[in-house]
């Protein structure tokens, strides 16, 4: 029977901080697996550990995501329910409802302006001179 091959105490360790880490500790592990020096039980105790530290990985953002909700949640003195998670969400649409409203009465503001300087240009155009012979 094989002995489960373990590192040297003086091997560098693996860092699993991303995905592209633990793909090369993947590829480490099969190529060891293939050729032998690495049993079958250790493998697949390395590959569990890497699954678990992709795992934590692909969470962290959604951790991120879900502080920073509870932050924006406290603030505005709600509790993490559904019915306050709803309440958030129909705050920031108002909110955006209220910037879009916004840009445009901006909007119409200024169409008016131009309407408005386009008549004036119209009727200086119109109106008679002194030194025309239409007047």
């Amino acid at each position: 029977m094989r002995r489960l091959a373990v590192l040297a105490p003086d091997a560098p360790d693996y860092p699993l901080e991303n995905t592209g880490n633990a793909v090369k500790l993947l590829g480490i592990v099969a190529n060891s697996l293939l050729r032998r020096p690495l049993h079958a039980k250790a493998a697949n105790a390395i590959v569990n550990v890497v699954n678990c530290a992709l795992r934590a990985i692909e969470l962290e953002p959604m951790q991120e995501r879900i502080d920073k909700i509870e932050v924006e949640m406290k603030a505005l003195g709600t509790k993490l329910t559904r019915q306050g998670v709803m309440k958030m969400q129909a705050l920031k649409r108002i909110e955006r409802v209220e910037a879009n409203l916004k840009k445009s009465k901006e909007t119409v503001e200024q169409l008016a302006q131009r309407r408005r300087l386009r008549m004036m240009e119209t009727i200086s155009w119109f109106t008679p001179c002194a030194m025309c012979s239409l007047g």
